[in-house]
């Protein structure tokens, strides 16, 4: 993905949101997975960091009749996209602005049994990766669980021609599926968007190693920290709290 500065537009909400679930390896893989955490707690309240379209927010819910969320994103395209994809139940879920680089304001929310965040912190410096996950170290619910799903920098560099090419192969694999052709794959290409076979990445592009985020979860007082799947660069980590 490429474009000036370090800032998500409107565009690019635009685009996410007619081939998101195709850009994202292993999307309806990773949603099961992380509805398979959820289930493993009672009536939980969640949190759903940079929900873009609210997809995962509403299959969450389909799942689970005492699940509760909020919904949110800084994105005002991607807002509109989430009140739609909740009007079924907004009876247990609302949609709030929200910016992540100041994620201190979750203050004004109670105190969560689980936060989720999908392809997003990856925007954070890696100083303020660290201080979000002391913040929510602090502020999940005791027993409660952080999942990241995300992309990673490789362990070792000459990984990521694999992960460039998993990240392909999938993308491609996925537009198949849904549109019958490869939109989604040149979409794909001509806006740069994997990170792993681009020369100059975007600036708004940060990802860490994936042991980097390991040992910075620990640090943050995260007792129990384990990858649940990986693939293509992307993995989903679930940390939890002590009981």
């Amino acid at each position: 993905m490429n474009h000036d500065g370090e800032k998500w537009y409107d565009e690019d909400s635009e685009v996410f949101i007619k081939y998101g679930a195709c850009f994202a390896p292993r999307r309806e893989e990773t949603i099961r997975t992380i509805i398979d955490v959820c289930k493993k707690y009672d009536a939980p309240f969640i949190y759903d960091l940079c929900c873009g379209g609210g997809e995962m927010s509403k299959a969450i819910l389909a799942s689970n009749d005492s699940v509760s969320l909020v919904a949110l994103d800084n994105s005002e395209r991607m807002l509109i996209e989430t009140k739609t994809a909740l009007r079924d139940f907004s009876d247990r879920a609302s949609v709030a602005k929200f910016d992540l680089q100041e994620f201190e304001s979750l203050h004004e929310y109670p105190a969560p049994h689980i936060v989720l965040s999908s392809l997003a912190v990856h925007h954070l410096s890696d100083e303020r990766k660290r201080e979000l996950f002391i913040f929510l170290g602090r502020k999940i619910r005791r027993g409660g669980s952080f999942i990241l799903s995300d992309l990673f920098e490789p362990e070792q560099a000459d990984n990521r021609i694999i992960f460039e090419e998993q990240w392909n192969r999938s993308v491609r694999e996925a537009s198949q599926v849904t549109f019958g052709d490869e939109r989604a794959f040149v979409a794909f290409e001509d806006l740069d968007w994997n990170h792993y076979g681009d020369p100059n990445p975007d600036p708004i592009d940060k990802p860490a190693k994936l042991s980097q985020h390991f040992e910075w979860l620990k640090a943050a007082g995260f007792t129990n920290v384990e990858l649940l799947m990986f693939f293509a660069g992307h993995g989903t980590i679930r940390a939890t709290n002590a009981a």
